[in-house]
């Protein structure tokens, strides 16, 4: 598994913010971890009860920032494709 680049998280996880990209690098995330991450954001609470936690470590962390996203989106309009 290999970190993550700029072009990856585009590819992923749509266009976003510059500074929300240097964000996802500077977390050491791999793609697996990316996808993930967008896995529980846009996946309803049926995920969360079928694994019985709670994301963790770097997909938390990429959990939170990739919320900042959607948030944004919502005052703004669609939220970034998932993969």
């Amino acid at each position: 598994m290999t970190e993550l680049t700029s072009s990856d998280i585009e590819q992923i996880a749509g266009r976003l913010d510059d500074a929300l990209v240097v964000e996802i690098l500077e977390t050491g995330a791999t793609r697996e971890e990316l996808i993930e991450a967008l896995d529980w954001i846009y996946a309803d609470d049926v995920m969360a009860r079928d694994l019985h936690r709670e994301p963790a470590g770097r997909i938390a962390v990429l959990c939170e920032i990739l919320s900042r996203t959607e948030l944004a989106a919502d005052e703004d309009g669609p939220t970034p494709p998932a993969a």
